[in-house]
């Protein structure tokens, strides 16, 4: 473990005015190589430096490391614009740096397309009095102070599900391009709760009609009705120009469950985590309140763990302990050491406890219990079935878009006669 200090600020909102601190321990994961694992060490400095933290990697660590070591270590964890930045400043001539730069060159002109599809989709949308916010990507960039774009991929919209056929018209209408019948069948049979488009300027677009796409997420927790999101939504300037995003609460609330149900196992999820606290006056007794409601408590406490501890986040400790519910947090902080981590590949004990721990103990004990057999399955050599394209039928969409009104009548919760597998994990 590499002991980089301990920040101390005070401050707080509400019930929690205390003092807070910012642990500042890089704890090595087991899983990789010892090169990799230092070229880890050296970004999660980085990382903490960017957010004015003591201890930043001057150019001397880069003497242990290869190039390929740090551009590969940067790449998975989603974290070349932290490294572009610490790079140039420290190392401004290595083969790392340059490899690098290229990725975030290349994102820099993706970002701007999307601007461009983004500005088009936010006019078609506000020309057919359709309510939508925009979620995660361009929002999460414009809360960086660097130079270089946060990596991402494509445009994440938020509309209500009563509105789904009217968003699709209005975006084919400016030139989007409709998706083919065997992807209706495909969302169809998957019950996901988003609809994927191509924009004009060829930016992909996921069409959330829920803040949770997979169903077993939409019906183990209870996140608000997108109509209760879209109401709290605030204006917000990206790429020069207005757009409704998620309440500040609310994005703090979807970021962190977002960090926490994909693994919480990169470092460009614990920089948004402290991007949105840092840019943003987060109220939280109203945050707290909100994830128990929502049943995220301990998603969103072990995002701010986690936050606090590789980027330095200030988030007031009594948040963390009044977040937690039940004994998930104790499990995993024993667990999560490296001397007793399970080598399960990417799905080790630590990273799915993180995915699937809720209020409800009986829920998470059984989404565990679904993911470590899968996992113990893959690590014995069980070959998944080989995914198909489903044969599209005339009335997939026609039958896509009852889905959506039934699940919205049913309260997005999981149907009676509807039976999921042993071991099932979507």
């Amino acid at each position: 473990m590499v002991d980089l200090g301990n920040a101390t600020t005070s401050g707080g909102i509400g019930r929690f005015p205390v003092q807070v601190t910012t642990a500042m321990n890089v704890t090595p994961n087991p899983h990789v190589s010892t090169g990799k694992r230092r070229a880890e060490h050296a970004l999660q400095t980085a990382l903490h430096h960017r957010y004015g933290a003591n201890g930043a990697p001057n150019a001397d660590v880069l003497s242990s490391l290869s190039a390929d070591e740090l551009a590969d270590a940067s790449l998975a964890n989603g974290v070349d614009d932290y490294a572009a930045d610490w790079l140039s400043m420290v190392a401004p001539e290595s083969d790392a740096l340059a490899a690098i730069r290229r990725r975030c060159d290349a994102m820099a002109r993706f970002h701007l397309r999307a601007l461009a599809d983004l500005r088009t989709l936010h006019r078609a949308f506000d020309d057919a009095g359709i309510a939508h916010l925009v979620m995660k990507g361009p929002v999460l960039n414009e809360l960086r102070s660097g130079p270089f774009v946060r990596p991402y991929s494509d445009l994440d919209v938020l509309i209500d599900p009563g509105t789904l056929r009217a968003a699709l018209d209005a975006l084919e209408r400016c030139g989007a391009e409709p998706i083919e019948g065997w992807l209706w069948q495909h969302l169809l049979e998957t019950e996901h709760g988003q609809v994927p488009m191509v924009l004009p300027f060829g930016t992909s677009l996921d069409l959330h009609w829920h803040l949770c796409s997979r169903p077993t997420l939409r019906w183990n927790f209870s996140v608000e009705f997108p109509s209760a999101l879209l109401l709290r939504s605030v204006p917000f300037e990206v790429g020069g120009g207005l757009i409704p995003v998620l309440s500040p609460v609310d994005m703090l609330l979807h970021t962190a469950s977002h960090a926490t149900w994909s693994g919480g196992d990169r470092l460009v999820w614990s920089g948004d985590v402290a991007d949105v606290i840092e840019g943003f006056d987060v109220e939280w007794d109203v945050l707290v309140d909100r994830a128990h409601a929502w049943g995220v408590g301990n998603l969103v406490a072990e995002a701010l763990r986690q936050a606090t501890r590789e980027a330095g986040a200030s988030v007031p400790e009594t948040v963390i302990t009044a977040l937690r519910v039940g004994g998930w947090g104790r499990v995993l902080a024993v667990i999560d050491r490296p001397r007793l981590r399970r080598f399960l590949g990417r799905h080790d004990l630590p990273m799915l406890l993180r995915s699937d721990m809720r209020g409800d103990s009986r829920t998470s004990a059984r989404l565990f219990r679904g993911r470590v057999t899968n996992a113990i399955r893959r690590r014995a050599g069980h070959v998944a079935p080989e995914l198909t394209r489903p044969q599209g039928r005339a009335d997939s969409r026609a039958r896509y878009f009852e889905f959506v009104e039934r699940e919205t009548r049913e309260g997005f919760r999981r149907p009676a006669t509807r039976i999921v597998g042993p071991g099932t994990v979507d």
